[in-house]
């Protein structure tokens, strides 16, 4: 495991974006930014843009919990 990277001057890195982290929350995948602090600033630009881009959280949810799955 990398240690938390710190930005030029000295000080720890910003936090997850709020709004994104609640909206992943209503959906019990807040551990997606687990690793937040060990991540240099090009990778947290590019996770939250993935996030952002590409979740669809009640649709991921079903996906994600075998217990919310429909049955024929």
């Amino acid at each position: 495991m990398r240690e938390p990277i710190e930005t030029n001057n000295g000080s720890p890195p910003p936090l997850p974006p709020q709004a994104l982290l609640e909206r992943l929350k209503d959906y019990g995948q807040e551990d997606a930014f687990a690793l937040w602090d060990e991540l240099s600033t090009e990778e947290r630009e590019l996770l939250v843009k993935d996030i952002e881009v590409n979740s669809h959280p009640p649709t991921s949810v079903l996906l994600l919990d075998p217990s919310l799955s429909f049955s024929p």
